[in-house]
């Protein structure tokens, strides 16, 4: 089952699942804050040959970037 709408949907790019919001949230579990740093690295592209240990690693060393962004997304750095 696919959905109707084209361009909004949990199927369509990241910017559409951004702002889906879900009825219950629940929590990322032990894990979750390393998978969503290493999706993170991932969209970049710069680790793409790194090890996931090391994309991880490299979340942690540009957290403050990643903070910033999230904090001013439309101001350049």
């Amino acid at each position: 089952m696919y959905p109707v709408p084209p361009h909004f949907n949990h199927l369509g790019s990241d910017v559409a699942r951004s702002i889906i919001l879900f009825a219950q949230g629940k929590p990322l579990g032990p894990d979750g804050l390393r998978r969503l740093k290493i999706h993170l690295v991932n969209l970049t592209d710069l680790k793409k040959k790194a090890s996931i240990d090391e994309r991880a690693k490299y979340a942690d060393e540009i957290m403050d970037e990643i903070l910033d962004s999230a904090d001013r997304p439309l101001s350049v750095c």
